[in-house]
């Protein structure tokens, strides 16, 4: 997570190749994204979300949501998360749901894939 690497980037003690987001960060413009840097299709990041007990009613979330759409759009906000190297987004209840199940399927394929198992 960016927050945690570029004070270290900025004290020499540690030299970014790539990032794994789709785009560049603007705090360290100069280093490419992995994609970039010759691996097609690579995508890894962090994020955040906030999640609601199931059966939450809608008009609940939708409430709950667009305070928090409006709280992560005020400039003050953008500006702390953007200078640690943070991207904020801000997405409906609905388009967040969408995000979840495509990390799902996506790392359901790559633990399939390898062959990855869970150890008691």
């Amino acid at each position: 997570a960016m927050p945690s690497v570029l004070p270290l980037v900025a004290a020499g003690k540690l030299k970014l190749l790539a990032v794994g987001s789709t785009q560049r960060f603007p705090a360290i413009p100069d280093v490419p994204t992995v994609i970039e840097s010759g691996v097609p299709g690579f995508e890894c990041g962090t994020w955040n979300g906030m999640f609601a007990p199931a059966g939450t009613p809608p008009d609940v979330l939708q409430t709950v949501s667009r305070a928090l759409i409006a709280c992560v759009k005020r400039p003050e906000y953008i500006q702390k998360f953007t200078a640690d190297g943070s991207e904020v987004g801000g997405k409906t209840p609905e388009e967040f749901a969408a995000y979840i199940r495509k990390e799902q399927a996506r790392y359901r394929e790559v633990i399939v894939k390898a062959n990855i198992k869970v150890l008691d």
